[in-house]
């Protein structure tokens, strides 16, 4: 496990450097600082984990942080757990698999970093069609994280408390680098309703609720 996350590391490392030029305003790139903090996204007894995340305009500048994020969780998750990432904008999704979950080794490391690397943010969030097409993979948990208001946060919600009532799908939500409370409040409700817990990330990794 160790192995594979300083792998992941080299990773990022070696291609920060080839980019040191910066990429294109309209684009974001792999931050390459090595993460001294507990994954955002656990594993904890799940198996089965896709990560749902928000690439619409409002993460323009937390790409970054949230891509680093996403890849050190991964390094910690072991070859015991499958994975999935699946990034959406604009009612539209992009998945890193789209019929299976990939191994937490590090073969599924690298095409998580490949899938990552050059990531596009536009448009306006909207989670809905990407939270449903991650219920249809049977995962045990799902992350849907969010940088700022969103589309349809009741039909979220109610899609949340469905997975965990009929599938034992639970969903956990992350307001990512932003405080604003109705926001938050939104994200909250859907964890509670998805039988999951609500965190906040920012500057520091505040505890779960």
């Amino acid at each position: 496990m160790r192995f594979f996350a300083t792998t992941v590391f080299v990773l990022l490392t070696v291609t920060a450097a080839a980019r040191a030029a910066g990429p294109p305003a309209t684009r974001t790139a792999v931050a390459a600082t090595r993460p001294t903090t507990a994954p955002v996204f656990p594993a904890g007894d799940a198996r089965r984990i896709v990560l749902v995340c928000d690439i619409s305009e409002t993460m323009r500048d937390k790409v970054p942080a949230l891509v680093e994020a996403l890849l050190h969780s991964i390094g910690t998750y072991g070859e015991r757990v499958s994975f999935n990432i699946i990034l959406f904008q604009n009612g539209e999704y992009w998945a890193l698999h789209y019929h299976n979950l990939v191994q937490a080794n590090l073969v599924g490391g690298a095409k998580a970093y490949q899938f990552l690397h050059d990531i596009r943010t536009r448009h306006k969030s909207d989670p809905l069609p990407a939270l449903r097409y991650a219920i249809r993979l049977r995962p045990d948990v799902i992350y849907l994280v969010t940088g700022a208001d969103f589309l349809h946060p009741r039909a979220v919600a109610s899609t949340a408390r469905l997975a965990a009532a009929t599938m034992d799908i639970k969903v956990n939500t992350v307001a990512w680098y932003n405080p604003d409370r109705d926001y938050q409040d939104a994200l909250r409700q859907i964890a509670r309703d998805g039988g999951g817990r609500f965190r906040r990330a920012g500057t520091g990794q505040e505890p779960a609720e």
